[in-house]
């Protein structure tokens, strides 16, 4: 870890595995970014809750994967409740119920009738609206230049 005076900006890389060793120490960071976010995906995964209660709440939270687009539109559930909570709510069955044809099991599968997991088109808008509404796709090629100008927008933003 690498502490910056005089505001004690911490910054640091750390693995998934070792999340739970820097315990109490992560309330001092002020931006966490979380690579291959589909690890968090299961919402109710022990790396997912750790992941969820050792931030602030005023944390930067960013993530990034090379598979952004899951095998069912729920699976994105756990990675936006990292995210930010508010944005799909902090429960998965209601989730679930409000968006997606549910079986008997309650979980999501494709009306032959349409080919989609949704309930209706206008949830589906909606569901698209509230995902799109903060994330956005990086191409290989403006990676580089993309992960700079992050890095110091946050950086400006805590100054």
């Amino acid at each position: 870890l690498r502490v910056s005076k005089p505001n004690r900006r911490i910054s640091g890389i750390i693995n998934m595995e070792s999340l739970h060793k820097i315990g109490a120490e992560a309330q001092h960071y002020d931006c966490i970014i979380i690579d291959e976010s589909t690890r968090i995906a299961n919402h109710s995964s022990q790396r997912s809750k750790i992941l969820r209660k050792l931030f602030r709440p005023d944390t930067r939270r960013y993530i990034a994967t090379a598979n952004p687009i899951p095998r069912c539109p729920s699976q994105i559930f756990g990675q936006y409740l990292f995210l930010h909570p508010d944005l799909y709510g902090l429960n998965y069955y209601s989730f679930l119920a409000k968006f997606f044809n549910l079986d008997k099991w309650n979980k999501p599968y494709k009306r032959k009738s349409s080919n989609s997991f949704f309930c209706n088109s206008s949830l589906e808008k909606e569901y698209h609206d509230i995902f799109h509404s903060i994330s956005f796709l990086i191409l290989r090629t403006n990676w580089l230049l993309t992960c700079m100008k992050i890095f110091v927008v946050t950086f400006l933003c805590k100054e």
